[in-house]
């Protein structure tokens, strides 16, 4: 029977993962308790009437089912173990869960190391592939007898410069896959006035704002600017260097660039060259449009275009007829 085993219970509850319970039990005692007289005798006789106890002889009582009283430092013995246990519990919860995390970080240091490595790798096979293609198109310009052809090729070899760019700063940027626009265009007019030749230097003047945007819609932009760069150069100056404004800027979510120039734009084209045909298509993926201003001199073109957008959207440009080819 349970009360001669477990006649008085102490027990404690541990909230752990699974539920645990201690129990501490103690054996029954047995007591016997002496009466002056059994308390039963005196009851009241068949008439009703209650009368005075006969006898107070000596009477004894066995009590059963109960154990020795638990004390107070037991009981508080009892709360600190269970205090400790829990504390030790939380301590190795708090060490697994510092082995998974650093677990986890391990794992994801190697997965950007390998990205790392995998980048570096494909940078450097593009960059060898578009200088390769560059260096076709300057020996086949040096080998060319016709000056529109050599013209071309020299083109190209600027809108070639312009895509490898934006792969050496997507390389050196921190975040993978963004480019800051503002000084990817900067180094662009650095290379593309280094190639125009260095008094294009003095004659620029840029204000970029600073913005970040995916190095895809980065490419577009800087093939944007480059032919708008190349189109003075030929149109507005002949080939000479000349006042050259540079600006980007941020207005809500649309990004703005604006190329102007002070030159005089004489020659009648009918729009439907190459370059025009390009920049069309590009500012068109690109969700924008694309506008020019007639200035007394000089011509001013804006390219405005949504910061980011889900896919491409149908683009209206504003390219009057007999202005750039």
């Amino acid at each position: 029977m349970w009360p001669e085993a477990s006649a008085g219970i102490l027990a404690i509850t541990l909230p752990f993962r699974t539920s645990l319970t201690l129990v501490w039990s103690r054996v029954e005692i047995v007591q016997v308790i002496e009466w002056a007289g059994n308390p039963h005798k005196g009851a009241p006789d068949h008439d009703g009437i209650l009368h005075p106890r006969k006898s107070f002889e000596s009477w004894e009582q066995t009590v059963l089912g109960h154990s020795h009283r638990w004390t107070t430092e037991q009981k508080q013995a009892a709360r600190r173990l269970r205090r400790s246990l829990i504390a030790d519990y939380q301590t190795q919860q708090l060490r697994e869960l510092n082995a998974t995390l650093t677990a986890t970080v391990q794992e994801r240091e190697s997965l950007i190391q390998q990205k790392d490595f995998l980048i570096r790798e494909v940078n450097h096979r593009v960059q060898n592939s578009l200088q390769m293609v560059a260096s076709f198109l300057k020996l086949q310009a040096r080998t060319s007898t016709n000056e529109e052809t050599t013209e071309a090729l020299s083109e190209a070899q600027h809108r070639i410069a312009a895509i490898g760019l934006v792969h050496r700063r997507l390389y050196r940027g921190d975040q993978m896959g963004m480019v800051d626009l503002s000084r990817y265009l900067e180094e662009l007019m650095e290379e593309l006035c280094s190639s125009l030749g260095e008094e294009w230097q003095a004659q620029l003047r840029m204000v970029l704002s600073p913005v970040s945007i995916s190095a895809d819609r980065a490419i577009n932009v800087g093939l944007v600017l480059t032919e708008l760069v190349i189109n003075a150069s030929k149109y507005a100056y002949g080939g000479q260097a000349g006042p050259l404004y540079l600006s980007l800027s941020v207005t809500g979510d649309r990004l703005t660039l604006t190329v102007s120039d002070q030159g005089r734009h004489d020659i009648n084209l009918n729009g439907s060259g190459f370059g025009t045909r390009m920049m069309k298509a590009v500012v068109g993926s690109l969700g924008g449009t694309l506008t020019y201003t007639p200035l007394s001199p000089g011509l001013e073109a804006v390219m405005a275009v949504p910061l980011d957008i889900n896919g491409p959207a149908s683009a209206h440009e504003d390219i009057p007829d007999g202005l750039y080819s």
